[in-house]
């Protein structure tokens, strides 16, 4: 009996103290602390504010909280819970401990970690147009941002600024040409990072190009990067090449080789210095053939590697610049007739042994306008600095009245010239397409366009590669038009990197200050006077085409010619400006860069257009 009677006292104890606590609603025994934020991440000798609230105090009970840092070493933090990092790498607790419970409390858990470096990621710009919006943002990643962003070195293009909070360029161009600048950028932990970058901007298309559909659209004008480089140019500087000895006072060819009677020596020592000049030429050390005033005469040469066909003067080298003392008074002119090939002066076709010189690639993904980026199959054969060709399938036909039109945009009547051909050629690689045949009327030219042109191809694009990752191409112009799977894309070197050990095209060599005579195109190929072929970065600067024939009285200085009297073929940023004579004689002065040119005299019989010549490759 007394063990039950003091177990009922024991219970209703027990229930006496249950019943006391719950009789007390927000007692000491609900309290809790909660820290703000929960997580931080700083660099060394960074900070941070936190925050702790504390709730479930008791009347009366203080909610105020201390705090403290777990880890030795793992810094400081203050009574207002400001916290300090260390100046070490690290994960660290600040604790917030209540001040009437110690065993309340919460954490909130911090992550030091040494700042990465920023780094701008911006490497090409879009190119503008004078008179048109345009609109860039600069971006960058590591670091610590907010960025801020500015110009040190050269300037933005007129009409151009940089927004530095945001690294936005906007607003309207006012002046063509090529703007090299500098960026640099500087994050919140004073860190800066730079960037060489550049925009080209062009004019307007004076081409009316309402035929074309949209994507056809596009104004052109890539040039050559800075213009054509001058004998100072920092980075390509130029200087005269001499014979040794000096025996010409400054000149590369003895002047007194004018006249006809001259011409087989003139010719020889003329060709002579180019070729010594570009065995002595580099990309940093490029050589001038310095001509004298005076007319001189050219006698035809058989082409290397040809057993026949003729040429006047021909460039196969790097970094070479004809010169003469002013077209004016500094004049070539062909010593007669000069068979099939035809040119008074031929700058590079070079064009390969085989298909495997041009290592054509199929690309693997949509490229369409404005990309910057090639997908191909394999882009092991290329390196950065290599110049390529983007083309596609010309696909079927379209009625355009009474003719069928393919999708190049270009009907070639009586010939198949400027297209890749069925089988390796100057004008390319081989496509294994069916050949033309031949093509006498509109009738069997219809025929052509239905079973033969839709596996050629005319429509393409000439670029750089800039960079290579993996397989994918990174190139310096946007591209104009699309070039989707569905049209079967290719890629193929068409001017390499290193032309010495590629038998493809030739670099940086141009013609200036002087007037060309003669030449012909006996439905060869190049003819004309000047000609560019498989040629990248090359220029023609105060130049005169003369195709006139003084015959009364004869002029040998005047010998006329046949066919077209300036043109470039498979030629990259080929440099020149719009002539102001136009006809049989035609001036090319120095001025406005063009993408690839011809002077303004009728085409070939053989070339007919639906439209202007930006719809396929301004290279071709």
């Amino acid at each position: 009996m007394r063990l039950r009677t003091l177990a009922i006292l024991v219970v209703a104890s027990l229930l006496e103290i249950a019943c006391g606590e719950s009789s007390t609603p927000g007692g000491a025994g609900q309290m809790s602390v909660t820290v703000t934020p929960h997580a931080a991440t700083l660099t060394p000798g960074g900070t941070a504010t936190f925050s702790a609230s504390v709730t479930g105090a008791a009347a009366g009970q203080s909610t105020a909280v201390t705090w403290s840092v777990q880890e030795s070493g793992g810094g400081g933090v203050d009574a207002s819970g400001k916290y300090t990092a260390p100046g070490a790498p690290g994960i660290f607790h600040v604790i917030a401990t209540s001040a009437a419970d110690a065993a309340k409390k919460d954490s909130a858990t911090v992550t030091v970690a040494s700042p990465s470096v920023p780094s701008v990621t911006t490497s090409v710009l879009p190119d503008g147009t004078v008179g048109s919006s345009y609109s860039a943002t600069l971006s960058a990643v590591g670091g610590n941002p907010p960025y801020a962003w500015a110009v040190t070195a050269g300037a933005l293009p007129a009409g151009l600024s940089l927004a530095l909070s945001t690294g936005a360029i906007s607003g309207t161009p006012t002046a063509a040409g090529t703007s090299s600048f500098t960026v640099r950028l500087t994050d919140s932990a004073s860190h800066t990072a730079s960037a060489g970058l550049g925009i080209t901007v062009s004019l307007p298309s004076p081409v009316d190009q309402s035929i074309l559909p949209a994507m056809y659209q596009t104004a052109w004008d890539p040039g050559i990067p800075g213009g054509i480089p001058g004998d100072n140019d920092p980075a390509r500087p130029a200087t005269v090449w001499l014979p040794a000895g000096n025996p010409y006072n400054g000149y590369s060819v003895n002047p007194a080789l004018t006249g006809t009677a001259n011409a087989a020596a003139f010719t020889s020592a003329f060709q002579a210095g180019i070729n010594s000049a570009g065995a002595a030429a580099t990309p940093t050390s490029r050589k001038i053939v310095l001509l004298k005033a005076g007319t001189y005469f050219v006698n035809p040469q058989v082409y290397p590697g040809s057993a026949s066909d003729q040429i006047g003067i021909y460039v196969k080298v790097d970094n070479v610049t004809i010169r003469g003392e002013g077209a004016d008074t500094t004049r070539l002119a062909a010593n007669g007739t000069i068979n099939n090939y035809g040119t008074v002066v031929l700058f590079g076709h070079r064009v390969g042994r085989s298909d495997a010189d041009f290592a054509v690639q199929n690309v693997t993904a949509d490229a369409m306008k404005g990309a910057r980026t090639l997908q191909v199959a394999n882009a092991s054969a290329y390196v950065a600095g290599d110049v390529i060709t983007i083309d596609h399938l010309d696909g079927a036909p379209v009625a355009n009245g009474a003719a069928m039109i393919n999708g190049g945009y270009i009907w070639f009547y009586d010939g198949q010239y400027f297209k890749r051909q069925p089988t390796y050629g100057w004008s390319g690689p081989s496509t294994g397409a069916p050949g033309i045949g031949n093509v006498v009327d509109l009738p069997s030219a219809n025929s052509a366009a239905q079973n033969a042109v839709p596996s050629w191809r005319s429509t393409m694009q000439e670029t750089e590669i800039t960079a290579i990752n993996g397989n994918v191409l990174t190139i310096r112009d946007p591209l104009n038009i699309d070039f989707p799977l569905s049209t079967s894309p290719q890629v193929w070197r068409t001017v390499p990197l290193n032309t010495s050990s590629i038998p493809v095209g030739n670099r940086w060599s141009g013609i200036e200050n002087i007037a060309v005579a003669g030449g012909n195109n006996l439905w060869g190929f190049p003819g004309g006077t000047v000609a560019f072929s498989y040629m990248a970065y090359a220029w023609a600067k105060n130049i005169e085409a003369d195709g006139e024939k003084w015959s009364n009285p004869a002029n040998p200085a005047h010998p006329g010619k046949y066919g077209y009297n300036m043109a470039s073929a498979g030629a990259i940023a080929a440099s020149s400006a719009t002539p102001t004579r136009t006809g049989p004689r035609t001036r090319i002065p120095a001025g406005r860069r063009t993408g690839s040119w011809s002077a303004s005299v009728p085409r070939p019989r053989w070339w007919r257009t639906t439209s202007p010549s930006t719809t396929t490759s301004p290279s071709r």
